[in-house]
Order: structure tokens, then sequence, then C-alpha cells
């Protein structure tokens, strides 16, 4: 194991090729300045500084191997349990079919989309574990990762970090990767604190911009079994040209934050940090499942590209920003609701969770604006490159701040106005046209425990609910634009 000298401090600039860490560390007492002023672009704001490392790196499967593995080359979501295992060792894999395009942005950061992919836990006996099902059909498998995931555990312990942001003007999209890289299962991260100072501000006035965005100080990536315990992470300012993160997660499962803190959540006037996009969400992440944050005070839980189970217990949040699927669970957890909501599902993917959402035993604290819904969808006429659903809603003593008269338990807006009340579940408009994202409905949408005679609705969406089951939730007409 590696321990630093105690009551240390560390200068670190603009190095270019990466610290390995594959055994314990323990960090504690000591102090690190990573001075990023004056990078630009190059070897040096690519490097992620400290790279914690797997005993054997992911490797692509040859089309012998993809074949031994799925005869088929196909996928099937609700049968695909086991597959043909000769490897004796559990692992992730990750298959891709170049033909299909999935997760196709839509809005002002609209994209093309990424070709379709999905992580999945291989036992050594060759079961899919339970907790990574399909979350889609695959019609055939062009490639394939394979992902060890028996890495010996190892643990790093302790260390304050200041990263000094870098001051260059931003003129394209790009990020800085000057952190750490988790690329190894069974790893936890404790008792280590992320400061930021040095930050511009954008000039809402002038429009000028400097500073460069942050692709995370922490970025877990294509690993299993990731614990960050009390852990302290800083919200970076808001960024004109992209999204700037402290953590990112992208392709992991059973990734746990626990005991996790914000040293800004609040600003020092004691406006939440997210309030009008003065800071960015503190986390992001892509491809997950089973993502878990329990006693947190983070300003956002997010999945851009989808996470598959999802819970966030014993927490205060300003915002979740969620698609995908499976069980989402909220429990004693307070929301600040910084965006009008306590939870969005992310229009700019569809506003898609194929599942269940349960929101119980909250509370919800209203910033300068008031919180509009409980839960928000938005509605495009637009192919994000899979089916799009409405979760099912259970909505279990929720508890307020300020009480309410009137709450909309899940909102659903229109990109298009002059839509405004159309039955987005038919194929075709009322004028016409195509409906490219036809939408699930939900089963049912449920107020329990309600403990203030609050009045819960929802719009009647053209009729669109008229096969969901509603209890302690009242159907109100459509607002015509």
């Amino acid at each position: 194991s590696v321990k630093a000298k105690e009551g240390a401090t560390y200068l670190i600039k603009d190095i270019t090729a990466p610290t390995f860490i594959m055994t314990d560390v323990d960090w504690t007492g000591a102090k690190f300045i990573i001075d990023d002023r004056g990078i630009v672009k190059g070897d040096a704001r690519d490097v992620r500084i400290f790279h914690i490392a797997p005993e054997n790196a992911k490797r692509a499967l040859t089309d012998e191997e993809i074949d031994e593995i799925f005869p088929e080359r196909k996928i099937k979501k609700g049968e695909f349990t086991r597959v043909n295992w000769k490897y004796g060792y559990s692992a992730m894999i990750m298959p891709m079919n170049k033909d299909t395009t999935h997760y196709i942005r839509y809005g002002g950061d609209a994209d093309n989309g990424s070709l379709q992919r999905e992580l999945f836990t291989i036992e050594a006996d060759g079961t899919v574990a339970e907790r990574t099902p399909a979350m889609f059909d695959f019609s055939n498998i062009t490639g394939m990762l394979l992902i060890r995931t028996d890495d010996p555990a190892i643990t790093i312990d302790g260390g304050e970090f200041t990263t000094i942001a870098n001051d260059l003007p931003q003129t394209s999209n790009f990020y800085m990767s000057r952190g750490f890289g988790v690329k190894r299962s069974n790893t936890t991260i404790k008792n280590l604190t992320h400061y930021i100072k040095g930050e511009l501000i954008w000039d809402w006035k002038s429009q000028e911009n400097r500073g460069v965005s942050y692709s995370g100080f922490f970025f877990a990536e294509d690993c299993q079994n990731v614990l960050f315990d009390n852990v302290t992470f800083t919200g970076h300012r808001y960024y004109r040209f992209a999204g700037t993160y402290d953590f990112q997660a992208y392709c992991v499962n059973d990734l746990t934050m626990k005991n996790c803190k914000q040293t800004n959540f609040y600003l020092e006037s004691g406006v939440p940090s997210m309030h009008q996009n003065i800071c960015w969400g503190v986390a992001g992440s892509s491809f997950c499942k089973n993502m878990i944050f329990d006693t947190c005070t983070l300003s956002r839980y997010d999945a851009h590209c989808g996470v598959y189970n999802g819970k966030l217990i014993n927490s205060k949040v300003q915002t979740v920003e969620i698609i995908g699927g499976g069980d989402m669970l909220i429990e004693n957890t307070t929301f600040v609701a910084t965006h009008g909501m306590a939870i969005m599902l992310r229009s700019d993917y569809g506003s898609t969770w194929n599942g269940n959402l349960t929101i119980k035993n909250c509370r919800l604290e209203d910033d300068a604006r008031e919180a509009g819904a409980i839960v928000t969808a938005t509605w495009a006429n637009h192919f994000f490159g899979y089916d799009c659903h409405l979760p099912n809603i259970l909505i279990d003593n929720l508890t307020y701040k300020n009480p309410k008269e009137k709450v909309c338990a899940l909102s659903i807006g229109y990109w298009d106005k002059s839509t405004t009340g159309e039955n987005f579940t038919k194929d075709t408009l009322s004028d016409g046209r195509k409906n490219e994202n036809p939408y699930f409905m939900p089963d049912y949408l449920k107020v329990i425990n309600n403990n203030y005679d609050t009045t819960y609705f929802v719009r009647e969406c053209g009729g669109a609910f008229e096969n969901t089951e509603l209890e302690g939730i009242e159907l109100l007409p459509d607002i015509k634009p």
C-alpha cells in the first residue's frame, strides 16, 4: 500500500501522463493542488491525473467469440437470462449494434445519438444477473466489449484536493479531464475532499465566456461495484458551451454514493447553487445500472442516456433528472426544487421511464420559484431511437415546507406548443402528421397518505389517460394554447 506524508502539500501542474493506482492508498492529512491555469488543448488537458486501473483491461471480443456467446447474434428483452460462457469468471459485457441508434437527443443540444449499447453482468456460470436485465431488444450484435469484474478490492482513503480552474477562453465544446479516472471494479474512494478555486463567471450581458468545461474530477467508467463514501464534491460554475461536472459515470453497474456532500449545495447567500443556472448539477451519468445515492446532499441525481434501477434515499437534492427503466425509489429525501419541479423526466431524451417511480416519505422545499409539479415530462414529435414510456407513479406521504392547495402530480408539456392537448398515444396526429413518438402510458398514477388535503391532478392530454388507473388524483381538462 501507499501512504502520503501527513501535513505535506503536493503541487500538480501540466503533467502529460497519469499515475496508475492499483493498490490501497492512504492520503489522510495530505493536500494536493492541481493548477489548471493556462492549460490548452493537448496532452495535459486530456490526462486523468490518477488512473485507478483494473488488473485486466477491457477488450473487444472477436467475431468467433461473439458467435459462441450469442449464436443468433440477438437479445430478446424479457427472455435474456443466460449465455454460452466459457471464461470461468464473472464479467460485464457490452453488446453493441452499429445498425441501430439510440438516445437521439432533441432540443437545443440535439445530436445524432449513439449506437445501441447496453451493459450486462454475466456470472461465472453464464447466468445474466437479475439486476442487469435487457432494457432493449438487440436485432443484431455487431460488436462486444468484455470487462472483467473480479479485480481485488482496493481503497483510496483521505486527501484534500483543490483544483485551480482553467482560465482560458472557451470557444468550442471541449472538456478538461484532470482528476480521477476510475476503471477498476470493487473500488472504494472515501474521506476525500475536492474544492474548486479561481472559476470565472460567464457574463450574461456581454456573453463573454472564460473557463473550460470539466468532464468530471471523478470519472467512473467500464466497471462494477464502485463506492464513494464520505466524499465531498464541489459543483462547477455555469459555462455557456457545455455541461461541466465534478462527478460522472459511464457504463457502470452497482455505483453507490454514500454519506457524500457538496461544498456549495447552497451558495453563501443561501441560494441553491443550481438556481437560475449559477452552477451546473454536480453529477451526470450515462448507460449505468443500479445507481444509489444514500445519505447524500448533492445538487443533482442525473441519468442522461438512461439508468436501470435507481435509489435516492435519506438525502437532499435540488433536482432529479432521469430517463431509463426498472424501479426508481426515492425515499426519505428532501427536494429543494430549483427547476420548478421535484423530478424531471429528461425531455431531451424523450422523458421516458419504462417501469415504476416511487416517491415515499419525502419533503418538498420550494426555492424562489414555486414548484409547478412533482414529476414533469415533455412530449415531442421526434423519434428518439426507442419507444418512450411514462412511469407508473406512487406518491406516498409527501410533505411540504409550504403546503399547497393544488399540485400537478405529473405535468406533461409539449415541445411544439401548437400541439398542446394532443393525444400523443395515437399513431397519427389530429392534423394528419405521423406521430414519430407515440407514448406508452402508465398503468397507474397514485397518491396515498395525503396529509394536507392537497388536490393532486393531471391533465387529460386529449384522452391519453383513459386506460390509466388514477387514485388520489383528479383528471382535469386540457388548457388550450
